[in-house]
């Protein structure tokens, strides 16, 4: 008898887990709850670990391990439970820090930012603006790949895929060499 009350606290538990889990992939743009952070420090909190999310993974760890281990139950098998419990509110916590790391905002790099970095040659220009040569380079700007002009500062003329590195910004103008 005790060992159903452990299966139906375990099988409704992991069935609303499995309900939100759905209901966020499939409709999670259309999220509807405001979240208001004033001082701007993204960090976990015993708020968000101690929540209806949390009671439901410890709920599972729970139930299932109690469903698992044969009556009679001792103290060991309670201790299990409780620590196995523990283990999906703490794995449920450790998920939580690694997606607040993803809503990390990134600052804009823009020009003297970009000095000393190296770029690699991708193709000539074949408009000629001013003396010196024109190039487009691929340079990690923000932790992607993109696209620069460049200008060389003597004229000097390289071949495709040249690493080279940003020696100068004037006027809206890269310059290597």
């Amino acid at each position: 008898m005790e060992a159903n009350v452990y299966f139906f606290a375990a099988l409704v538990s992991t069935g609303i887990f499995l309900l939100q889990f759905i209901l966020s992939i499939f409709f999670g743009s259309m999220d509807t709850d405001i979240d208001v952070n004033a001082d701007g420090n993204a960090d976990i909190d015993m708020s968000s670990v101690l929540s209806f999310k949390g009671l439901i993974h410890f709920c599972m760890g729970f139930g299932w391990f109690m469903y698992l281990c044969q009556p009679p139950y001792i103290v060991l098998h309670y201790l299990g439970a409780v620590i196995s419990g523990s283990f999906f509110v703490f794995v449920l916590a450790w998920i939580y820090k690694l997606c607040y790391k993803l809503k990390q905002e990134n600052k804009p790099e823009q020009g003297e930012e970009l000095i000393g970095r190296k770029c690699e040659i991708y193709t000539r220009c074949q408009e000629q603006e001013q003396a010196g040569t024109n190039y487009v380079v691929y340079i990690a700007i923000n932790g992607a790949q993109r696209e620069l002009t460049v200008r060389s500062i003597q004229g000097k003329s390289y071949r495709e895929g040249d690493i080279l590195t940003l020696k100068d910004y004037k006027e809206g103008i890269y310059y290597i060499d």
